[in-house]
């Protein structure tokens, strides 16, 4: 939802709680869906919910595109990507198959995108201090102090202890501890 309101949608909301017209909306040139997901994050919510995986968010929102497909279906024709950012690293390519795994949908998926996933946070959560820190690496110059460098170093191997006991018993109880 901070795409829709703070960076893609047809408006901004401004410091006063307010809609602003916003004239680098994407729906200026082409129809878009925002889809929070899954149900019970940000300003979704059911009465029920069995959504337990990102596979199972996944068959989610494919019910939802057919039902929307099948209702409004003067879009079919249209190219269809689905895009995120995040952890939408982890739900796009499970969208993506789940949409592929099903030869007759009313729809065809055109492409994926996703910025700044998170895919494999043992692997990425590794590289934030060479990236930040190593112009050589990088091939660009510090972006952060050398105290912050230093940090990240000191942080890391216990950040990635706690990353692959998530990895190893994935519940709340292991893997909260991993993201803070």
């Amino acid at each position: 939802m901070t795409g829709l309101f703070f960076e893609l949608g047809s408006s901004f909301i401004d410091e006063k709680v307010q809609p602003v017209f916003n004239p680098y909306s994407w729906n200026s040139n082409a129809s878009v869906i925002f889809l929070e997901q899954p149900v019970g994050v940000g300003y979704s919510y059911a009465d029920k919910s069995s959504v337990s995986s990102t596979a199972v968010a996944a068959k989610d929102v494919y019910a939802f595109l057919e039902l929307f497909f099948g209702r409004y279906i003067q879009f079919n024709g249209n190219d269809f990507h689905i895009a995120g950012e995040s952890y939408a690293g982890h739900y796009i390519p499970n969208i993506a198959a789940e949409i592929v795994r099903h030869e007759d949908r009313s729809f065809d998926l055109t492409s994926v995108l996703i910025g700044n996933g998170i895919t494999d946070p043992l692997i990425q959560y590794d590289w934030y201090g060479p990236m930040a820190c190593n112009g050589t690496l990088s091939g660009y110059k510090q972006l952060i102090p050398d105290e912050d460098c230093e940090k990240i170093d000191q942080e890391y191997p216990r950040c990635a202890r706690l990353t692959k006991i998530c990895y190893d018993v994935p519940t709340a109880l292991t893997c909260v501890p991993a993201t803070l």
